[in-house]
């Protein structure tokens, strides 16, 4: 409920976490480009809070994105609806002794009172406290002016001001692709026709570029014309019709994600249809129906409609409601558009039905297999075939099975037969079906996998090949793979140290084909390095916290971290080279930033991010810390830091600063820890836990207030959480809550205690500006001896990304004015 990797603002893992990946494509759409805010709105919306200590030193050194690819179903829950108009009946704890204080409640209830952004200074005090506090950094940051316009203009000019992305063949002689333009914020969603054989997406592009006549461009969707007027834009789930008369979106230009969807007649541009509160759109093969989703008043999805076309919303027919407030739902059409999936899913338990769409639209929904809590499903249809994914019977990491019909709802799937068995050692991320194989998307120990099947074989389970990649580990994205008849696949690369790649790979021959690889102005791969070690932890006893358990003689694991650096910078010497046309020349302390999420089953992306290619010009080690909680190491990883085991992802995150102290030998003020939303609350407890581990903390919309959050169940999503977080209502659980809840934690007047740079977004709905703000206010209260400063004045970067993942944006933005303002981080100066 409080991840902000997408969007800048929502990683969307609220809803259906195993669905983000496990059968990606099932909702074929064009591709999906983020929101990215002008500048001038997000200034209007975000605020800051540095923290910094009184002790007279400086601590900091002198020293837009869109992606392009066809996008899958990622299974993410855009959210809608108003906020609650009444103030809750809320239980505030003190982590020591559990007693409720309420000294800064006011500042929730300010926020519940506030319709929409903050515009009244004068009749909100929460808005005022952040106006002021604004102020204060604006005049603490001038001095830094200077690196500030630097690194601006460093990122500027490491970025294309024009991308394309490739287009994908959807039929004969039709293809699908996006656009930047020169100049403008946001992609335009277009068609390319060709009057020639073509045999690739890359021939399609020459041919635009050329101006040939073998190839006409139709403009689907200009997002840039459709935020004329409104504050901000975004817009998701683009789809053409399977007639391609008609495009459909869902788009929010208010910045709350309070989503419509819009039907517009390609050839005139004419706007025929508009469904209010519609979150995701799904068409029917005959083109003159939609089916959609709602959410209710606490923003879960929990209704699927059926609308047609020329109909008034108002006669749109329920197919269904989910009355179970754990429990989300979607609708998703499978590959070969034989049926349409309700799917409901919590974050433990799944639960489909069918909707047949050669049936008239009066049909009784076809329940698969009715939910049994701890068992996970996930369905496509393609031929005759089903193909399920589920993690019944202790396949932890996920299998996958098929059958000609899915037998009795309430019954299990032990006639459904095995295609790919469970693995201890490779967890299943996603199935795409083909009309003569199966591609399935792993991670491994030692990096991601793409193995494929020979349809023909999937009886006996029998072997497979794999898709040579060009790194050992990073990211692989699937492209959508609309035709089923294809033997092509379409996928993208990326590494740390890697810019986006796309390919697409023959299976009959086997041979892999590039398409692009994204252009970074004065970067070259080869001046730097990735590794990988393997740090060791500790595991707490069910029920105890971090601290007790890091005094205790526990099981040890060995958590992956990820270094990225200059070559040569490990060794301590001078370090130098061309940023952004910027000539860099670094030698002294060496400084690390340290990175980590660790939360529903999320591993931390391995993309290339182009921002931090200033830190490493100045000697900056990157370590990604890939603690539990999240999915790296398949599921057991994930479930092993939630509930009573969530101390274990603090264990592991400090661990990781240790190592780069005592093993790198990065003095501990030379290092900075950064985390966006549940990475953020990662990082504040473990700052709390050892506030002499870090120089400084960049802590991004942070999730630092879990006990009062998750007692709240009038904001959004609470209920839906405990499966992640623990229930305050059970003891136990409360108490390990208790134990690292960041906002009741701060430790009072600490001997040393690290800069803090905290975000904050006043349209968050997962985690509310307040949330921020009261840790904020809470640290001055518990840091007498330090002040804190909010701002929002800071330059945002329109940063241009490169086909990486959906989240790219955000982390570029992230890494640009949070690795600009913690540059300081390294506090050695």
């Amino acid at each position: 409920a409080h991840c902000h990797e997408m969007h800048g603002l929502v990683r969307a893992s609220y809803a259906l976490p195993p669905t983000g990946a496990l059968w990606g494509r099932a909702n074929r759409a064009l591709p999906l480009v983020r929101y990215q805010a002008p500048s001038s709105i997000r200034a209007a919306t975000r605020f800051s809070s540095l923290v910094r200590p009184l002790d007279g030193s400086s601590r900091h050194t002198s020293d837009t994105a869109a992606r392009c690819d066809w996008s899958r179903s990622k299974r993410c829950r855009p959210i809608t609806s108003q906020r609650p108009t009444a103030a809750p009946s809320v239980r505030h704890f003190s982590g020591a002794n559990s007693q409720p204080e309420d000294d800064l409640l006011w500042m929730r209830q300010n926020w519940t009172a506030s319709e929409g952004p903050f515009h009244n200074e004068e009749n909100n005090p929460l808005l005022r406290f952040l106006v002021r506090e604004n102020k204060r950094a604006i005049g603490h940051l001038q001095q830094h002016k200077q690196l500030h316009e630097t690194l601006f203009r460093e990122i500027s000019n490491r970025v294309e001001e024009e991308e394309v992305s490739v287009p994908e063949q959807v039929s004969a002689n039709e293809w699908l692709f996006t656009r930047i333009p020169p100049g403008r914020e946001f992609p335009v969603y277009c068609r390319a026709h060709a009057s020639v054989p073509i045999s690739n997406g890359r021939e399609v592009l020459e041919l635009l570029r050329a101006s040939s006549g073998c190839v006409r461009e139709e403009v689907l969707v200009d997002q840039n014309a459709e935020g004329s007027g409104h504050d901000s834009i975004y817009i998701n789930h683009v789809k053409t019709s399977p007639c391609g008369t008609y495009v459909a979106f869902t788009r929010d230009t208010t910045g709350t994600e309070r989503w419509s969807a819009v039907v517009l007649d390609i050839a005139t541009g004419r706007r025929m249809e508009v469904m209010e509160e519609a979150v995701n759109i799904v068409w029917l093969p005959q083109s003159d129906a939609l089916i959609y989703t709602t959410a209710n008043h606490l923003h879960r999805t929990n209704k699927v409609f059926l609308h047609k076309l020329g109909t008034s919303q108002d006669t749109d027919a329920l197919l269904y409601e989910e009355e179970d407030e754990q429990f989300f739902v979607d609708a998703t059409i499978t590959k070969d558009k034989a049926f349409v999936c309700i799917n409901a899913n919590s974050k433990t338990t799944s639960e489909i039905r069918l909707f047949d769409t050669s049936a008239p639209p009066q049909q009784e929904l076809r329940v698969v297999k009715k939910r049994r809590e701890g068992v996970e499903y996930f369905l496509d249809h393609a031929g005759s075939l089903f193909f399920l994914v589920t993690n019944e019977l202790g396949a932890s990491n996920y299998k996958l099975m098929c059958t000609e019909q899915p037998g009795d709802p309430n019954g299990t799937f032990s006639k459904w037969r095995p295609v790919i068995p469970h693995a201890e050692d490779a967890k299943i991320e996603d199935v795409d079906v083909f009309s003569d194989h199966v591609v399935c998307y792993v991670s491994t120990r030692e990096g991601p996998e793409i193995r494929v099947f020979k349809l023909s074989d999937v009886h006996s389970g029998s072997a497979y090949h794999t898709v040579p990649l060009p790194a050992p580990f990073g990211t692989v994205e699937p492209g959508v793979n609309i035709s089923f008849e294809s033997n092509r696949i379409r996928f993208d690369f990326s590494s740390p140290v890697l810019p986006p790649r796309t390919y697409d790979y023959d299976i009959p021959s086997r041979s892999l084909e590039l398409l692009r690889s994204a252009h970074v102005n004065h970067y070259e791969a080869e001046d730097y390095e990735c590794e990988r070690v393997w740090v060791e932890s500790k595991t707490v006893l069910p029920g105890q916290s971090a601290q007790e358990a890091e005094g205790c003689e526990l099981e040890q694991v060995h958590v992956p971290l990820t270094l990225l650096r200059k070559r040569g910078a490990a060794d301590g010497g001078v370090t130098s080279g061309v940023s952004g046309g910027v000539t860099s020349g670094v030698s002294g302390p060496r400084r690390a930033l340290l990175h980590g999420y660790g939360a529903y089953g999320h591993s931390v992306s391995m993309t290339f991010q182009p921002a931090l290619v200033s830190l490493l010009e100045r000697g900056w080690t990157i370590a990604h810390a890939h603690v539990r909680g999240g999915g790296e190491l398949g599921t057991a990883w994930h479930r092993s830091a939630t509930k009573l085991g969530k101390p274990n992802s603090f264990l592991d995150f400090a661990a990781c600063g240790r190592y780069l102290r005592d093993i790198e030998g990065i003095p501990s003020c030379g290092i900075a820890a950064k985390g966006t939303s549940a990475g953020g609350l990662l990082v504040a407890a473990v700052v709390n836990m050892h506030p002499a581990l870090f120089g400084s903390a960049v802590l991004k919309v942070p999730f630092v207030s879990v006990l009062d959050a998750m007692t709240d169940a009038s904001l959004p999503l609470t209920v839906h959480e405990y499966d992640e977080w623990g229930s305050p209502d059970e003891p136990q659980q409360r108490a390990v809550i208790a134990s690292y809840d960041p906002f009741w934690n701060i430790p009072r007047e600490p001997d040393t205690f690290p800069d803090l740079f905290v975000t904050a977004c006043a349209q968050d709905i997962r985690v509310p500006v307040f949330i921020p703000a009261m840790y904020v206010a809470r640290a001055q209260q518990r840091l007498s001896s330090r002040r804190a400063h909010f701002e929002s004045g800071l330059k945002r970067l329109k940063n241009r990304w490169f086909g990486g993942s959906g989240s790219a944006p955000a982390s570029a933005r992230t890494s640009a004015s949070g690795g600009g303002g913690g540059g300081g981080g390294g506090g050695c100066e």
